[in-house]
């Protein structure tokens, strides 16, 4: 249960305003879902109580707010209204009077850090698109899963229980059922539960967007009915970042030269790239106009990285072959990667050429060349 820190506001009372309210209570009651408890003295001569919840993720915009004639209310996490593990929570509340004569109270509040639950979970090298993850349970011998997840996703349910029922237990349902496995949907879930420590990177994150890290303690019964109990959900929101360069690094690119490829439609496509820089490594990327945001080729750039990273396992672009520093000419048949990087006749191409470091992270600004492709 978290520890109970409370401020409050020197009372001062001159004419008809009223007393400033006095915290008695200020308390996480449950981990799962996060409950909190805020209680106060009654105020003589009010009738109700303004107040209003603060995160200190955003201590500008309050996450709850209200009027109530009780002298206390209880969050809890459910429905809109997220709690998250290890985050400061302030209740601001004022007294009021439904009687003229009296004027509101000066602001009180009252803060308490919610607990880590069972598990810590802490979060590094945050960029646009990557995270490096880490849970630590707080007994090694209990049996977890974690993972990360779009907030939108989450937020469709109304409580832990019910994301996790449908969400989790749905996909290992599904999956059992693709892949034909042998044993029943909740034996499969316990065979991929971790245990101890676990430490996993992401790279399919997207900038701007919001995200829910989480973690629970799972324990499988052998009831067909309940196969699996669920406790100690915690979770921890935050946002990727929106992307910006890293480097001042600029390119200049030319098409030196196009051949057909005999018997193909194919093009080979030679661009020459001149960096700003010899320090920078870059890659280069032919794509179908038509298919290219030139608004903000950054996002078509972005997803291409992934593709390549899935289609051929990259998990270090310094080793992968695909990038390069210094000036060069940059065959497009040479980077072509299944379906991604063709070029074929007659049609209206995009090059693209950008920094890229070892992790994927595009640390330059992003430049295009438009061209058409020979026909003969």
């Amino acid at each position: 249960m978290a520890a109970v820190f409370i401020m409050s506001a020197c009372s001062k009372v001159g004419g008809g305003q009223l007393s400033s309210p006095q915290f008695i209570q200020a308390e996480e009651l449950l981990d799962s879902p996060y409950t909190l408890a805020f209680s106060w003295l009654g105020v003589e001569n009010a009738d109700s109580y303004e107040y209003s919840l603060f995160s200190s993720d955003d201590e500008k915009t309050p996450i709850a707010s209200g009027q109530t004639a009780e002298t206390g209310v209880l969050f809890v996490a459910e429905g809109s209204l997220q709690l998250y593990s290890g985050v400061k929570y302030t209740l601001t509340l004022r007294a009021l009077s439904s009687d003229s004569a009296y004027t509101p109270s000066e602001q009180v509040s009252a803060s308490l850090k919610t607990s880590s639950g069972p598990f810590t979970l802490s979060m590094t090298n945050l960029t646009y698109r990557s995270a490096d993850f880490k849970v630590v349970p707080s007994d090694n011998s209990m049996l977890y899963q974690c993972a990360v997840i779009e907030s939108s996703k989450y937020k469709k349910y109304k409580t832990d229980l019910e994301f996790v029922e449908d969400y989790d237990f749905g996909y290992y349902k599904h999956i059992k059922e693709v892949w034909s496995i042998p044993m029943p949907w909740y034996e499969y879930m316990k065979s991929c539960s971790e245990q101890k420590v676990k430490t996993f990177t992401s790279r399919s994150l997207s900038t701007g967007t919001e995200y829910i890290f989480y973690a629970y303690k799972t324990e499988y019964t052998g009831d067909e009915a309940n196969p699996v109990k669920v406790s100690g959900f915690t979770k921890r929101l935050f946002v990727a970042p929106e992307w910006r360069p890293q480097s001042s690094c600029s390119f200049s690119a030319s098409v030196e030269s196009q051949t057909m490829l005999q018997g193909s439609r194919e093009v080979d496509v030679h661009l020459k790239v001149t960096p700003s820089s010899a320090t920078d490594n870059y890659m280069v990327i032919f794509y179908p106009k038509s298919s290219t945001d030139m608004g903000k080729p950054f996002n078509t750039a972005s997803n291409l990285v992934r593709n390549y990273e899935l289609l051929h396992g990259i998990n270090n672009w310094d080793e992968s072959g695909y990038t390069r520093k210094g000036s060069a000419t940059v065959s497009s048949v040479a980077v072509a990667l299944a379906d991604q990087s063709h070029v074929y006749a007659g049609g209206d191409y995009v090059a693209m050429v950008f920094g890229l470091d070892k992790n994927g992270i595009i640390t330059t600004e992003v430049k295009t060349l438009e061209f058409k492709a020979i026909s003969k």
